[in-house]
């Protein structure tokens, strides 16, 4: 097979397992949303608006949206518009989800001062550090970035490689997460014996499952992202 064949087999598999991992993702999604429906309407559709309300809302549902959209392939988009839309509904998530673990260690801890200029002052940090990072990451590839011929019978880009700095561009937001769980977990272990509060067991047990997936998640993304590099990064 040629060069051309050979680089061809791969991109089609690429997409093919992303496909599979976008179906995989939202059927989890519309499976959680099934089961937790009749609770979310009684005690979050009924509930006053609030900040926390709001922010649950767009978590929830830009993310089924998103998730939609990319098993259905809804909009078409690729090359720099997809960097861009990535980027965007990205970032939304990543601060709603955020702020609302804030605003939970903030109740956690009586409201107080310290806790709520820990966490302002380490989320500032952490968005500057992404912003930074990932505007002179994209600044580099996004000139770059190349379709793919259009005979072949896929769609999609060459992205030029990226550079070596960009995998770390996950830490600070590991950092900050990091930080979020030994807060959860210090001021929930203060609370024991635990199973006299079942509420906190299921802010443990919540808070321990979504800080663990972060890691797997950033982790399989800096992994694939070299995998992509030392087998795609080429022109055809």
């Amino acid at each position: 097979m040629s060069t051309t064949g050979d680089t061809l087999a791969i991109l089609a598999n690429l997409a093919h397992d992303r496909g599979l991992h976008a179906a995989a993702a939202l059927t989890w999604l519309a499976y959680d949303y099934v089961l937790s429906l009749e609770d979310e309407v009684d005690l979050i559709w009924s509930s006053a608006d609030t900040v926390p309300k709001l922010l649950y809302f767009i978590s929830r549902y830009f993310g089924l949206i998103v998730q939609c959209m990319n098993c259905a392939d809804i909009p078409r988009l690729y090359c720099r518009a997809a960097l861009i839309w990535t980027a965007i509904a990205l970032y939304t998530l990543v601060f709603c989800v955020e702020f609302s673990l804030m605003l939970r260690i903030y109740a956690l801890y009586g409201q107080s001062r310290l806790i709520s200029l820990i966490l302002s002052s380490a989320f500032t940090v952490e968005t500057m550090c992404v912003l930074v990072m990932s505007s002179v990451g994209y600044k580099e590839m996004f000139w770059a970035i190349m379709p793919y011929p259009s005979s072949w019978p896929i769609e999609g880009c060459f992205y030029p490689p990226t550079p070596s700095w960009f995998h770390g561009s996950w830490l600070p937001l590991a950092g900050f997460e990091t930080l979020l769980f030994v807060l959860m977990a210090i001021k929930v272990y203060s609370y024991r014996p635990l199973g006299e509060l079942p509420i906190l067991l299921r802010v443990l047990r919540d808070g321990t499952i979504y800080y663990l997936v972060i890691l797997g998640k950033s982790t399989y993304d800096v992994s694939f992202e070299l995998l992509l590099t030392v087998n795609t990064h080429q022109s055809p």
